[in-house]
């Protein structure tokens, strides 16, 4: 499912940009299944590369010389694994043995992207536009991974609201809104007409924030609605957040819905613009903290 907000854009120089999943973006890893063939042992190994940087996993060479290839997951314990040789042609090389499965996690740095690799993807636009700038140029192919990443989660699992805003001008990730299609079915049919809204800071190298919204099942469980990731909490954040959410969810208008949250500016202005007939609630240990500044001591404490 993607989402495509027609209204009037919140950010200066920020435009909305919504992940159309036909258009351009298909799967170019390049491995298929055992059998699959290859014009050369380059064209192999270029494919196994592009692979491996798609999958952001790290592969081993077990073997690679002129008649044979073999690659495997360097991560321990995985049983990922490919074999392949050369054809009768003495030219071809295919692929005899292919443990298309990953049980690992994803590694940050990719070794893979090399220098040769990177030029054959920023070749066409370099000589285009000579004064380009590397920041620009590594920018725009982060932008086109997690476009690919947007792809695959809504072939993988159709329904999925996934939801990518750039800063254009510089070409710069700004925001990502993500829920699945099963959190949606479970909200609606299975959880109680409440959302909690939760933020906290990001502490890895990217930094930034994460936005996401809870419910509570029939056991008063927590569960997982929604995510988004953006760079800080502003008001502005919090609208494109929620009317996400309200896109997403199309929750039936005469229904009641309740929701909690520490009492953030721009979500009261948020609710206010997408959910106006919902009543809001505020998180007791956030209120606590602002009473206890201004009377502190026990006895306010049991009073509150």
């Amino acid at each position: 499912m993607v989402l495509r907000n027609e209204g009037v854009d919140l950010d200066d120089g920020v435009e909305d940009e919504g992940v159309d999943l036909d258009d351009g973006v298909e799967d170019e890893s390049g491995v298929e299944d055992e059998g699959q063939t290859f014009g050369s042992k380059e064209e192999m190994r270029d494919i196994f590369r592009e692979y491996a940087i798609r999958e952001v996993v790290t592969l081993g060479r077990i073997k690679n010389d002129l008649v044979r290839q073999t690659y495997v997951c360097k991560s321990d314990g995985c049983p990922w694994r490919t074999h392949g040789s050369q054809t009768i042609d003495k030219k071809s090389f295919i692929i005899k043995t292919l443990v298309d499965k990953h049980d690992c996690h994803r590694v940050h740095n990719n070794n893979e992207a090399k220098v040769k690799w990177i030029t054959s993807k920023v070749e066409s636009l370099v000589k285009s536009n000579p004064i380009v700038s590397a920041k620009l140029l590594g920018d725009l192919l982060l932008e086109r991974y997690l476009r690919q990443y947007a792809y695959t989660l809504n072939q993988t699992n159709p329904g999925t609201a996934i939801r990518i805003k750039i800063q254009r001008q510089l070409t710069t990730f700004h925001r990502l809104f993500l829920s699945f299609q099963a959190q949606k079915q479970g909200f609606l049919e299975g959880c109680r007409p409440f959302i909690g809204l939760i933020r906290c800071h990001l502490k890895g190298p990217c930094g930034g924030m994460l936005l996401s919204a809870v419910a509570l099942d029939a056991n008063n469980c927590i569960f997982p609605l929604t995510v988004c990731i953006c760079k800080k909490k502003t008001k502005f954040s919090w609208i494109w957040f929620i009317n996400n959410l309200k896109m997403f969810l199309q929750f039936p208008q005469d229904k009641h819905l309740c929701f909690m949250s520490d009492k953030q500016k721009g979500f009261i202005t948020a609710l206010e613009t997408h959910f106006p007939l919902a009543s809001t609630r505020f998180y007791a240990r956030r209120i606590y903290a602002n009473f206890r500044s201004s009377y502190p001591g026990n006895n306010y404490k049991k009073m509150f």
